[in-house]
């Protein structure tokens, strides 16, 4: 069973460094773009890995196997969910709703409720 998610982790200067807990593996790798690199573990069931730029593919390598998994904490899975992760800067993305006044409350739908989900 696959128990891995990336934190948060520290950012510098636009670049994603992996932090991963896995605590059932033995060996752990990540595929980037078209390089393979070993995480360093990092005691109980952490390991630490190269750091990404924004718009890396990646996936992660369980012990031995060699076909790559994505990570399931990926914000961004260009392929689908059984593709390759993708690092996503949100710093990078320029919101256009400045606009955007909301909505009158008396026309929003609080709560709809379909008959079938019973």
């Amino acid at each position: 069973m696959l128990l891995a998610t990336t934190l948060p982790a520290g950012r510098v200067s636009r670049v994603t460094a992996l932090r991963v807990w896995a605590p059932n593996v033995s060996r752990l790798g990540v595929r980037a773009d078209d390089a393979t690199s070993e995480l360093d573990e990092a005691g109980d069931g952490w390991w630490s890995g190269p750091d990404l730029v924004p718009g890396t593919d990646y996936g992660f390598l369980l012990d031995d196997d060699g076909e790559p998994v994505p990570d399931p904490a990926s914000r961004w899975q260009p392929s689908g969910v059984h593709g390759l992760s993708r690092v996503y800067d949100q710093a990078a993305y320029r919101w256009q709703d400045a606009g955007w006044t909301g909505r009158d409350l008396a026309s929003a739908i609080i709560y709809e409720l379909h008959i079938g989900t019973f």
